[in-house]
């Protein structure tokens, strides 16, 4: 397990993660999920502004950052200089190279250039703990993230600790992913967390979970996040398999609401696949009909009817 970093500073304001520790309730999630990190930019009167984790969740889902592989490739060396003899001007430099705005486009050509390079895994993982454990600008900190995964050597609780605030979320869950042999417990215990973005990321890499204890969860309250249902609604209903669920006589009001809600935003359809994809739409939709014939009791219920 890698350990935070000892390694000399390079700056003097406190680390991201210090400030995101702080406001951490014990349930592991941030006590205001819309905190501002104190690295954000002040907000021009009028201008546009994302919620945390937003950029990034709309350029992987509908656009992308064109790679500069030149870039990448020095940002990769400085990485494997720094670790073989991190002075204080090397990681300076590198510091800086990665304290961009632009990390999602920056990450894989990067973690490409490093694995042709070969350098060794532990010391990449220190460099990497030092950035995501030290940093007090976002940039560097999601390097570090990505670096940790790379090399296999994660800190559990520092990264499900950064993973709570959703600018962090995405790269958090990429680490899981690449580097646990079963990731599904960390994206779990993860996307329980968050509610926005960071959820929609966390879902998206369990849908092919077989564990019944996730899809009752994605089924029943997972696939709600607070930046669109749609995301999520055709996971939940294959993953969760809503047409078994709508099989039992006496189904529970909470996989009702759950289930109508499902169905709204598959028929709104969107960003992602929607009621047209889904093969067991009519089955479904006419089970939940079924069942609102005696137990429709909310305004949700008869929107969906509605929507039907």
């Amino acid at each position: 397990m890698a350990r935070e970093s000892t390694r000399p500073l390079v700056h003097h304001r406190p680390p991201l993660l210090v400030f995101i520790r702080e406001h951490l309730n014990a349930a592991g999630r941030l006590d205001n999920p819309a905190i501002t990190l104190p690295d954000e930019a002040p907000r021009t009167p009028g201008g546009i502004s994302f919620m945390a984790g937003a950029l990034d969740g709309v350029m992987g889902h509908h656009g992308g950052s064109a790679a500069n592989e030149e870039r990448a490739r020095d940002v990769a060396e400085m990485i494997c200089r720094v670790a073989a003899k991190p002075t204080r001007r090397r990681l300076r430099k590198l510091y800086d190279a990665v304290n961009t705005e632009d990390v999602l486009g920056l990450v894989d050509p990067v973690v490409e250039a490093l694995v042709a390079m070969k350098p060794a895994t532990e010391v990449v993982a220190q460099v990497g703990t030092w950035l995501a454990s030290s940093s007090p600008d976002r940039g560097p900190t999601k390097v570090g993230i990505a670096l940790l995964g790379v090399a296999g050597a994660l800190d559990g609780a520092l990264l499900h600790d950064l993973g709570s605030h959703e600018e962090y979320t995405l790269y958090a869950a990429v680490a899981f992913s690449n580097s646990r042999s079963d990731p599904e417990p960390d994206l779990f215990a993860l996307a329980r967390r968050v509610d926005g973005w960071g959820r929609i990321h966390c879902v998206e890499r369990l849908r092919d979970t077989t564990n019944p204890e996730i899809a009752r969860w994605i089924l029943r309250e997972g696939f709600r996040n607070s930046v669109m249902n749609e995301y999520l609604a055709y996971i939940a209903a294959t993953t969760g398999d809503l047409r078994a669920a709508l099989d039992d006589p006496e189904p529970d009001r909470d996989l009702l609401s759950a289930a109508g809600d499902i169905i709204d935003a598959l028929i709104m359809g969107g960003p992602a696949e929607d009621i047209d994809d889904f093969q067991a739409a009519p089955d479904v939709v006419a089970r939940w009909l079924d069942h609102m014939d005696d137990r429709a009791e909310t305004l949700s219920d008869f929107i969906t009817v509605r929507t039907i």
